[in-house]
């Protein structure tokens, strides 16, 4: 076999280039794992990212619950702005999560879901909080509101917990790596030794006669012989030329393989430090604690001697984390730190000058740092803190470079910490709300409770002094009720109640009036001739009834307003019953100097109840009157227009402008008061017009302009021409009565006497008794024909004494007759439930009660009960 004639230099090239060619691979395959482990590392930052994703997703939930409940509360356009922009937050985090790649598994579905119907049912509370509900009507809505949130939450969590175990999985496959890295590495670096250990032992065969040669050389030339190392000397060229070049193979291949060690040493340094920043960045959720192990981390990595950690708070820096660093001495970031933050870049300072006053202690001694690395801790697109670290000595590019990408990932962890704090914080913050809120629901519960009870004492007050009329004051208090909704606040509580104060004004003006008339008659008729007697009577007679219709009004608008108003329709003549209507009105246009012209012309048959359709003009024709000043006139027609039956009251009175206009019709509403008018009325009359018309399926309208009158305008369907009208009813007269055995059981004197007087005079023997037991005892006895009942007695109510009465009067038995002030629909069944055969309501009409006595007595018998 034929020996390659190589030199030294070659043959140690050729060895050494084995061997080299041997490492090459080796840093390969490391490389190649090293990537693989980045690859697992940076899946780990992902299962992060989407960890700290799901937190912001959470947060923003907080943020729309808490601001749908500051909403309620408050009901600020600031507050609601606040709900739809965390709405629009708890979408973006969830899309965020999506994009990221929380799949189905994940289970970002069920979240998409819940988020939607969490949001749903909250914008349904913030319609219900719009439209003006109370808080009982909340609580059906917040609750559904509550159980969606806990539901999205519970998902939230599912989702966090699933994300947590991916990024455990994550942290367990990067361990691996990292031990298989290690472990790959070392078997590497033997078989590449043993490979080298071989390509040496050749190599050093290949060499070992020139070497020898070489050190019996030189041992001869350490003895004075020159002769070895003169026959080593290589042939004369046979050309003259430049010298080549040597170099020294073993030693540059020597450096080499220990710079190939170095760099492989601090590559896994490099990825140890890697992966224990990982542990600690999640490790713990406490902000303080990350930021501590981290700065740990980075300080030992850097070779450096003091390190801090700064958050941006308010305009300044606040150390949350130093290592080797006195609190004093970190301040508030002032200088480097604060600079970094403006830049936005990393700063780094070398060769500080040794008479620099920042000093480090270093056991005994306190010197200054020689090197700064100050970098920006980002999130976002911005600056959250700085991380300092500095040294005594000289910080290297790789120390830096390694500081600087830490930054971002402590930034990180530190914002999710500090997400995580703020949720805790707000659920905090949410529950001590929710405790507040339903405290102060029973603060306003209590003084609602409070003022009611009040405005009942108010209104037994003025009971008392308007004692002479029970319906009327039982029907205001009603009103006060209905108007005093103090769940709606104390703003609506101070409306209500001026609107009270108003309508109790304009009630005792219209109440005094007639009462004044009735008073001063009362007092001359005793001094008066027969003829001024007869006008006071009627003066009496005319305020009485004026009285009457104030309390029939007030009636009306109750039942309207409770559905509870009925219409008893016929056939009836509109033309009839405007002429009835303006007969009626003749006495008071009289004596108000205004002139009352009626057009009536043919019937106009209309399908309607007669009595309410009266009272429609009888109140336009009253209006008219009030606001017509002495000289004026008013106009009243009726007639057929196509298929509608119209009725107009016009007047050349003052008029109204357009904003008393559009609330003419509105219950107890009255426009400024006319100079020299004092008839305002109590603004009922109106209201109640409009809901009559409507009822009877027509339409009121109203023109008017400052100073040229006004006309209102009345349509309703007519009845097919030639329709059969109904005549109207005629009023009983009085008729010879049998004399009766009365019972009369009524507490107030003035009436009673009055009661009594008129049936002594009609020839009636009557027993006056003014208590419930002693009406009682004298019915048990028997004797009476017919029985009078009060229903409002001081110590038994008239149904308990009509109740005891039947059960314990045999057949047959005297009917039972209740006089009372109240009046509605449910005051008349129950006194039928409790015995009464006939409601009458107060102010009795006596012509009633005379020709009531007159059937009874007729009939000889006591009235069947219906």
């Amino acid at each position: 076999m034929t020996r390659l004639d190589l030199g030294i230099g070659a043959r140690l090239a050729l060895g050494f280039g084995v061997v080299l060619a041997i490492v090459v691979v080796t840093l390969g395959s490391t490389f190649a794992w090293y990537h693989q482990l980045e690859r697992l590392q940076r899946h780990q930052a992902e299962g992060m990212e989407l960890s700290r994703g799901a937190a912001a997703l959470e947060v923003a939930v907080l943020d729309r619950a808490v601001a749908t409940r500051r909403f309620a509360i408050t009901r600020s356009v600031e507050h609601f702005d606040a709900t739809a922009a965390a709405a629009q937050e708890a979408r973006r985090a969830l899309s965020e999560l999506e994009r990221r790649g929380a799949v189905p598994g994940r289970g970002a579905e069920d979240a998409a879901v819940l988020l939607e119907s969490f949001l749903v049912s909250g914008d349904r509370f913030l319609e219900r909080v719009k439209d003006g509900a109370d808080a009982t009507a909340l609580l059906q809505p917040e609750a559904e509101m509550t159980t969606r949130r806990d539901r999205l939450a519970a998902a939230v969590k599912r989702l966090e917990g699933t994300i947590e175990a991916e990024l455990g999985r994550a942290s367990a496959s990067a361990s691996a790596a990292r031990e298989a890295l290690v472990l790959r590495t070392i078997l590497a670096a033997v078989l590449a030794l043993l490979a080298a250990a071989s390509v040496a032992t050749l190599t050093t065969r290949a060499v070992r006669t020139p070497a020898t040669e070489l050190v019996s050389a030189a041992r001869a030339l350490a003895d004075g012989d020159h002769g070895p190392a003169l026959a080593l000397a290589p042939p004369a060229p046979a050309a003259p030329g430049p010298r080549p070049a040597v170099r020294d193979e073993l030693r540059e291949l020597a450096r080499t393989f220990a710079s190939a060690a170095a760099a492989l040493k601090e590559r896994e340094r490099r990825l140890s430090s890697d992966a224990r920043l990982s542990r600690a960045l999640a490790a713990t959720i406490e902000p303080e604690s990350i930021a501590r192990d981290a700065l740990s981390e980075v300080v030992g990595y850097a070779g450096a001697e003091l390190g801090a950690v700064y958050l941006a708070d308010e305009g300044s820096l606040r150390p949350i984390a130093t290592f080797a660093l006195p609190a004093e001495a970190a301040g508030r970031g002032e200088g480097l730190p604060a600079q970094v933050v403006v830049s936005g870049t990393t700063l780094r300072v070398n060769a500080i000058p040794a008479e620099t006053p920042f000093r480090v202690r270093f056991g005994f001694d306190e010197v200054p740092p020689r090197s700064l690395v100050a970098t920006p801790l980002p999130f976002q697109g911005r600056t959250m803190g700085v991380l300092l670290v500095g040294s005594v000595r000289e910080l290297g590019d790789a120390a830096a470079e390694f500081v600087e990408a830490a930054a971002p990932r402590l930034a990180i962890a530190l914002q999710s910490a500090l997400a995580h704090r703020r949720a805790v914080h707000l659920a905090a913050e949410l529950q001590d709300r929710n405790e507040r809120l339903q405290a102060q629901n029973e603060e306003i519960q209590s003084q609602s409770e409070e003022l009611q009870a009040q405005s009942e004492e108010l209104q037994a007050q003025s009971e008392e002094i308007q004692a002479q009329n029970e319906e009327l004051l039982a029907q205001n208090e009603e009103l006060n009720r209905s108007g005093a909704e103090l769940r709606r606040g104390r703003e609506e509580l101070a409306r209500v109640d001026q609107l009270k104060d108003e309508f109790l004004a304009a009630l005792s003006h219209e109440l005094r009036n007639p009462l004044a008339s009735i008073s001063a008659a009362v007092q001359q008729l005793d001094c008066a001739d027969a003829e001024r007697g007869g006008k006071r009577r009627a003066t009496i007679a005319h305020q009485t009834r004026r009285l009457a219709r104030i309390v029939d009004d007030l009636l009306d608008v109750t039942r309207i307003n409770k559905n509870k108003l009925e219409l008893r329709r016929a056939p009836v003549d509109a033309a009839r019953i405007v002429a009835d209507a303006v007969d009626a009105a003749a006495h008071a246009f009289a004596g108000a100097g205004v002139e009352l012209v009626a057009t009536t012309g043919e019937p106009v048959p209309v399908h309607a109840d007669a009595a309410r359709l009266e009272q429609v003009v009888e109140n336009l024709l009253s209006n008219a009157q009030k606001f017509t000043p002495p000289g004026g006139r008013v106009q009243v027609s009726v007639e057929r227009e196509e298929t509608d039956a119209v009725i107009r009251v016009r007047d050349d009175g003052i008029g109204m402008p357009p904003d008393v206009r559009a609330r003419v019709f509105d219950l107890f509403f009255q426009g400024a008061r006319a100079a020299g008018r004092h008839q305002n009325g109590l603004g009922v009359g109106l209201s109640l017009v409009k809901r009559i018309v409507e009822m009877h399926g027509g339409t009121v309208t109203c023109a008017s302009e400052p100073g040229a009158g006004t006309e209102f305008t009345v349509r309703l369907p007519a009845a097919p021409p030639g329709t059969e009208v109904t005549a109207a009813p005629v009023r009983p007269g009085r008729r010879d009565a049998r004399p009766l055995r009365v019972l009369v059981v009524e507490d107030n004197d003035d009436f009673a006497f009055l009661l009594e007087d008129a049936l002594t005079g009609w020839g009636h023997a009557v027993t006056l008794v003014h208590r419930g037991e002693e009406g009682l005892a004298l019915a048990a006895a028997g004797g009476y024909d017919v029985i009078l009942l009060d229903v409002g007695l001081p110590d038994l109510d008239g149904y308990e004494v009509a109740r005891r009465i039947r059960q314990a009067a045999p057949a047959p038995r005297a009917p039972i007759v209740a006089m009372t002030g109240y009046g509605r629909p449910e005051d008349a069944a129950r006194a039928a439930e409790a015995g009464f055969d006939v409601h009458l309501v107060k102010p009795v009409d006596l012509d009633r009660v005379e020709a009531l006595l007159a059937e009874l007595g007729a009939r000889g018998a006591s009235l069947a009960r219906g």
